[in-house]
Formats: structure tokens, C-alpha cells, sequence
């Protein structure tokens, strides 16, 4: 079993979540929802490029990010 993925809160991230996080110059907002794919969460983001991303390495390309409240 994977380590739990944890927003910036400290509240884990499941597949129904629902993330917000932003990035450039100047920020850009993003909403994402969380699925579970294969045993894999993604991020679909299917305004922006790229259109989907795996949930573990988001952190590397945005910083922080948090479920929607």
C-alpha cells in the first residue's frame, strides 16, 4: 500500500477529492478533481497543459495545493 498523499492542510487526499492550487506568473487558479486510476490518483486538468497529471508528483511542478473546502 502507498503513502497516504496529504494536501498542505495535512488532510489526505482521496480519488472524489476535489484540489485547488495555482501556477506563472501571475497565478493562475486551478480547480481539479482527484480519480483513482489503476491504483493511481490523478489530477484531471483538462483546461491547461498538461490535461491530467499523477497526484504524487504535482507537488514538484506547483508547490502547494489544497482540497477545495
Amino acid at each position: 500500500m502507498s503513502k497516504p498523499i496529504l494536501d498542505d492542510d495535512g488532510v489526505e487526499v482521496v480519488a472524489g477529492s476535489t484540489i485547488v492550487f495555482s501556477f506563472g506568473i501571475p497565478g493562475r487558479r486551478v480547480v481539479a478533481p482527484v480519480i483513482d486510476r489503476d491504483g493511481e490518483l490523478i489530477v484531471l486538468t483538462p483546461d491547461h497543459k498538461p490535461k491530467e497529471c499523477k497526484l504524487r508528483l504535482l507537488r514538484k511542478y506547483v508547490g502547494e495545493f489544497w482540497i477545495e473546502q
